[in-house]
């Protein structure tokens, strides 16, 4: 937006315009006004018009990689971590339930040893989307490391939480992955669930008691569903 508060004024302001393309592009103007109309309103202006649409993309692109996995695509740990804690506190104060999951896919590692890591990213990427793909608008999923990967799932108790994880568990068992020479293979993984507040007050508590709920699905043969 253009202000001008007096004659000497110097004005700098972007605009986002569309090209018949349908692209954006983004212009930065600078300049000042030379003539002004007897109620002081600005009449003409001289200055510069830039093409600063490579800046600006570079700056969303920046933000985007902030909190988002550049492999994957899903949020980051730094999300986690700020949006777990708030949903904590709106859970505490209107008495709402909440739950995540931890999920770990099953041996993985071996993937990677004999497909290359490439092939072992491209099998990230989609079991990536069968997460994003199959919850909630209000649910988000975040890859916590590696082959781990944390859902969090507001105003989800327990019993409701429990049935949801049996659809991803079969979900992603049912489905064909595909790698190298198009070959495909078939996952599986072990899923642990705690909740608020039965298990947890706190964001890494809770995270904790899910991560030990899944390891406790690991031990009992992998490809299970475990509580704390």
């Amino acid at each position: 937006m253009r202000t001008f508060s007096g004659k000497t004024e110097i004005y700098e302001c972007e605009n986002r315009l569309m090209k018949k393309s349908g692209e954006f592009r983004h212009n930065l103007d600078r300049g000042r006004v030379i003539e002004w109309d007897k109620n002081e309103n600005p009449v003409r202006m001289v200055g510069s018009d830039t093409d600063i649409t490579k800046r600006k993309n570079m700056e969303e692109k920046l933000k985007h990689l902030a909190i988002h996995d550049p492999l994957t695509g899903l949020y980051n740990r730094n999300v986690l971590a700020l949006r777990l804690s708030d949903e904590i506190h709106r859970a505490s104060r209107y008495q709402h339930t909440l739950s995540i999951f931890m999920i770990d896919i099953d041996y993985f590692k071996p993937i990677n040893d004999n497909y290359g890591h490439q092939t072992g990213d491209t099998v990230l990427r989609d079991f990536a989307k069968i997460l994003s793909g199959s919850i909630r608008s209000s649910d988000y999923a975040v890859r916590y490391g590696g082959e781990e990967f944390i859902i969090v799932l507001p105003e989800k108790p327990l019993l409701k939480a429990e049935e949801l994880a049996g659809r991803h568990r079969k979900h992603i068992a049912d489905t064909h992955f595909s790698i190298k020479n198009n070959e495909d293979i078939n996952l599986t993984a072990s899923i642990g669930i705690a909740t608020f507040p039965d298990h947890a007050q706190f964001s890494q508590e809770l995270i904790e008691a899910a991560d030990s709920a899944m390891y406790k699905a690991k031990k009992a043969g992998r490809n299970q569903i475990k509580t704390v």
